[in-house]
């Protein structure tokens, strides 16, 4: 090789170490940093996932126990909808009823009424309560006769 040429070589090297030293020095830093980071981290990260998991099998002890209560109370739950199905058709019949009724309760009373007012027409009688007298035993001028 040429004189020249290994001169060249060893520059170019130098550069290239030149400008290389900087770069690899931060990263050195970056990574010790990344170092301490996860170090300090990690042990908190490892409670955390302890304090996660002992929530996760915590709410899983209590969705069964819900479970299991709400078994129980099954039958009460269908109960109370059977009783407020017995009442939704109560007052449905109640409010056919009353609409019915309403609607029948005039003609009711207007033949109340009537009926009443057909026995004061016929029910023509003296003061004293004795009713009708018959017309053969009433003389012209309004006196009983023998």
């Amino acid at each position: 090789m040429n004189n020249t040429t290994g001169l060249l070589l060893v520059l170019l090297v130098a550069i290239l170490v030149g400008a290389l030293m900087p770069v690899l020095y931060h990263l050195v830093q970056t990574l010790k940093s990344t170092k301490q980071f996860l170090d300090q981290t990690g042990h908190r990260l490892d409670e955390a996932l302890r304090e996660i998991t002992e929530t996760a099998s915590r709410l899983n002890r209590i969705a069964a126990t819900v479970e299991a209560e709400t078994a129980r109370l099954q039958p009460v739950l269908d109960a109370a909808a059977r009783v407020g199905s017995t009442i939704s058709h109560a007052r449905e019949a109640v409010h056919t009823a009353s609409a019915a009724l309403g609607a029948l309760a005039p003609a009711f009373f207007a033949g109340i009424k009537a009926f009443f007012d057909s026995r004061g027409d016929d029910g023509e009688g003296d003061a004293d309560g004795e009713g009708p007298r018959p017309a053969s035993s009433v003389d012209g001028e309004g006196r009983h006769g023998v």
